[in-house]
């Protein structure tokens, strides 16, 4: 296993724990407990964002040393730390926390913890048993947008590697136009090579994005009978 792969597999089971942090807070914690304990949760997931961001940086430094190295030779290993370093400086990239894929794969869908209890508690009063699944997706949800097409996705695969999400047709004939250069079309993405095989069904992606667009139906149908 690569040190690429073996650090992948880590941030992946870091961001399955963030997300069961998540889902334990709005299942078992009142109000009260529930605002300190979600600032936690974005303190700690902010973390991992700016240590990835600062980890991709550190990766398109690297890469303009390499560049730079085939073309001369002769480099004393002082001067390539030094190379690099100036590269590194030079890099001023910055991302939103909350627009890094860390963030949005923890709150994927979820504008906030305690948006979403008031919901369930409202239509728990209301005694709205059998339409709380589907109107906490419809009216919490927002469905992920292809990055190719800019449309919203409808038939949603992830790539096992990178753990972003595409449009089905979409990513598949990217892939095969692009061949072997075929890289993660996310913005910033360090995922280099991208292939089919990389891609999976995302069933409970899929679930969601259906209940949405049924919802979303429901409520265009609605307005036009008022009108």
């Amino acid at each position: 296993m690569t040190l690429q792969e073996r650090r992948e597999q880590y941030l992946e089971r870091c961001i399955e724990s963030l997300k069961s942090w998540k889902d334990l807070i709005a299942e078992h914690l009142d109000d009260d407990d529930s605002t300190p304990e979600l600032l936690k949760l974005k303190e700690t997931t902010k973390g991992y964002c700016d240590l990835d961001h600062d980890y991709k940086k550190s990766l398109r430094a690297l890469e303009q040393v390499e560049e730079l190295l085939d073309k001369t030779e002769g480099r004393s290993g002082d001067e390539v730390e030094q190379l690099y370093k100036e590269k590194l400086k030079e890099d001023s990239t910055t991302v939103e926390y909350t627009d890094s894929d860390i963030w949005q794969n923890v709150f994927e869908g979820i504008t906030d913890v305690m948006e979403v209890k008031q919901k369930k508690k409202k239509l728990r009063d209301n005694q709205f048993d059998e339409l709380e699944d589907s109107m906490f997706c419809s009216n919490v949800f927002t469905p992920p947008v292809d990055p190719i097409s800019k449309a919203v996705i409808r038939e949603p695969v992830r790539s096992k590697k990178c753990k972003h999400v595409y449009e089905r047709s979409m990513i598949i004939d990217y892939i095969k136009q692009q061949k072997r250069k075929a890289k993660c079309p996310y913005i910033g993405c360090s995922n280099r090579l991208l292939q089919v095989t990389d891609l999976v069904d995302d069933s409970n992606l899929q679930s969601q994005i259906t209940q949405y667009l049924e919802a979303q139906d429901s409520e265009d149908e609605d307005t036009e009978e008022d009108d």
